[in-house]
């Protein structure tokens, strides 16, 4: 140690060993945190490329449905809590249905008396992949704008069934058949690729495919949208009515108290129909819906008609008369007069050959009444009736 002027300096003699050993000590410590960091990029990376399982529910189930579970061989009633995993089977029953939703929002309608296994429904970084199987029956599918991809496998087929398309694949072992309302599927056959667009239908079997066009959607006539029948309760009955179709063999009617047409809501279910019109018979009170299909000699559905609603109701025995008055004529022209008046709220009103109308809360009601060409005098008669069969009537002339 030395001393100069004030100041004192310290020595200290550190090997050069003691010097490495800092160093690599140092350069091991910076080594490890940029090891980690990679290995960590790493294994986030593996994660996010490895394929995981994705969630697919039961939104629906109808009747009798039945899981097979693929992993331990057992077969359970299907719930909406049922947890679906590869290779399980499910099986509807003659007059049960089921409904799959998938991540992406795809939905799988699974018709009566179908058996579909369940292949794979997985996930990465890049795609969603769903792969179904059709053993036999009916399958809808209706895939979103942001789906993944979705194939189902059939015994003559494999389709592969692109975003936002809506389509129907069946097979009944002998034939596969791929219908397409909107968007398109890729079809692999044996004898090669076919691509199914909207509108239009495949047919698969060992002998080869055939396509054709299907059959464009009826034009309701009656009972239009809104319509209103109040009927007697006895030899009742209800006429349905469309307008034909070129090149289609029969139709089939449909008539509901759900607007998605489920089996079990069907109070009118016919097929075969080679006129253009239908009577229903001793319908129930309520409201419904109907609608009407078109289908080709060799069996090819066509679009449903649009779903008007309609409502029943069966009159009561009664023997009141019900107040009733015209309060304003609006001559349009000679042959087109609105007319507007009063009755018992809620009661059902028919002027002339017109369908029935119903007043409102407050008895009041208003319609159009057309006279064909040719008239000369014109009358208006008017009948009201309610619910329990009391009726009110009124004739007068222009």
């Amino acid at each position: 140690m030395r001393k100069r002027g004030g100041l004192t300096l310290d020595w200290f003699v550190i090997s050069k060993k003691t010097i490495n050993r800092v160093i690599f000590s140092i350069i091991a410590f910076i080594l490890l945190i940029i090891g980690g960091y990679f290995a960590k990029l790493y294994i986030e990376q593996r994660l996010k490329d490895q394929p995981i399982s994705s969630s697919a529910r039961l939104l629906r189930v109808e009747g009798r449905v039945t899981i097979k579970k693929h992993s331990s061989g057992a077969t359970e009633n299907a719930t909406t809590s049922t947890i679906l995993e590869p290779e399980d089977t499910i099986q509807t029953g003659t007059d049960s249905y089921a409904v799959i939703q998938y991540e992406d929002g795809s939905i799988y309608n699974i018709k009566p008396g179908s058996t579909i296994i369940f292949k794979e429904n997985t996930a990465n970084s890049t795609e969603r992949r769903v792969a179904n199987q059709v053993t036999t029956g009916t399958v809808s599918i209706r895939t979103s704008a942001e789906s993944g991809t979705h194939i189902v496998t059939l015994p003559h087929s494999s389709a592969n069934i692109n975003k936002d398309s809506d389509t129907t694949l069946s097979s009944n072992g002998e034939k596969d058949s791929i219908q397409v309302l909107q968007g398109s599927v890729k079809v692999s056959t044996a004898t090669g690729i076919e691509i199914v667009t909207s509108d239009e239908y495949l047919a698969v079997a060992k002998e080869g495919t055939t396509r054709s066009k299907l059959p464009p959607a009826p034009r309701i006539k009656n009972p239009q949208n809104g319509a209103q029948f109040l009927l007697p309760q006895n030899d009742t009955a209800i006429e349905l009515s469309w307008e034909p179709i070129e090149g289609v063999d029969h139709y089939k009617v449909m008539v509901s108290a759900a607007l998605t047409f489920p089996p079990q809501a069907l109070s009118l279910n016919r097929d075969g129909i080679v006129d253009t019109k239908i009577k229903w018979v001793n319908p129930a009170e309520g409201n419904y819906y109907w609608r009407v299909q078109g289908i080709t000699k060799d069996g090819i559905e066509g679009r449903w008609s649009d779903t008007p609603a309609f409502l029943v109701k069966i009159q009561r025995q009664g023997g009141k008369e019900l107040p009733l008055r015209i309060t304003k004529t609006n001559e349009i022209n000679f042959f087109l007069v609105e007319v507007e008046g009063i009755t018992k709220p809620g009661a059902f009103v028919k002027i002339n050959d017109r369908p029935q109308i119903q007043a409102d809360s407050k008895g009041f009601f208003k319609a159009d009444v057309s006279f064909p060409p040719g008239t000369r005098s014109r009358t208006l008669v008017i009948e009201a009736i309610d619910n329990n069969g009391n009726k009110g009537n009124l004739t007068q002339i222009l």
